[in-house]
């Protein structure tokens, strides 16, 4: 595996890679948010819309998606590569972590068990969606996401698989190497989730392996549980995720 902190992946035979930013707006967000509002009102020299993109949409996706890795017992912040490398040592292939990139640029960083050892894939956001490090080229085909559990849990489902579909997602190594599929197959956790989460994830994981994006399947099977009070088919929607 390449040594450097964060690796690109392929996808069905071809690298990929891509840059981004971190998420600046969720240090300050009120004041931050009013800067960039004076920014575009105030200024005779027309802005373009993303101005206006940035300073709000943004800010309330990274918000929701900062609260939803928070909950979900694998984010590790303030971590190397090195770190990475380091807790998933000794772990089986496909334990993963999510992690910061240590690049600027990006967002966060997807932390592997191989079995050639431990590496990264960098995560990078661009107008509301989450996607894998990838190549100018192979943008508009790499699968987006609206956050970064729903990524990570994208990967899962692929990595389970069945007869009717193969995992075309393969490990681009430093030496040109693309044979290697990516898997993840259990997160390491770092703290005890409370019973309800679990609870979720378990009611998750009894209904049949799908990758829609869009998480209608789920969705459609949580409703069938009418037996359910609305409120708990609300909690179980919200929380769609194998891990």
């Amino acid at each position: 595996m390449s040594p450097v902190d964060d690796t690109v992946v392929c996808m069905a035979g071809e690298s990929i890679s891509s840059p981004s930013h971190r998420p600046w707006l969720l240090d300050k967000p009120k004041d931050s948010l009013k800067q960039c509002e004076d920014m575009t009102v105030n200024t005779t020299t027309p802005r373009p819309e993303r101005i206006v993109y940035y300073c709000e949409k943004d800010f309330r996706v990274q918000a929701e998606n900062l609260n939803n890795i928070c909950g979900c017992g694998w984010y590790y912040a303030n971590t190397t590569s090195e770190m990475a490398k380091d807790m998933l040592r000794k772990s089986d292939v496909g334990t993963f972590l999510l992690r910061d990139s240590v690049d600027p640029r990006f967002l966060y960083s997807l932390s592997i068990k191989t079995p050639r050892g431990a590496t990264s894939i960098r995560i990078t956001y661009t107008k509301g969606k989450f996607q894998l490090d990838c190549l100018e080229k192979l943008k508009k085909i790499l699968p987006k996401f609206d956050s970064t559990v729903a990524l990570v849990d994208h990967y899962v489902r692929t990595s389970k698989g069945d007869s009717r579909r193969i995992n075309v997602n393969r490990f681009l190594e430093s030496s040109g190497k693309k044979d290697m599929p990516v898997l993840l197959t259990k997160p390491r956790v770092n703290t005890v989730s409370s019973l309800q989460h679990l609870s979720r994830q378990t009611i998750n994981r009894s209904i049949p392996n799908s990758v829609e994006q869009d998480y209608s399947y789920h969705n459609s099977h949580i409703d069938k549980l009418d037996m359910l009070p609305k409120d708990l088919r609300t909690f179980l929607k919200s929380y769609p995720h194998l891990n």
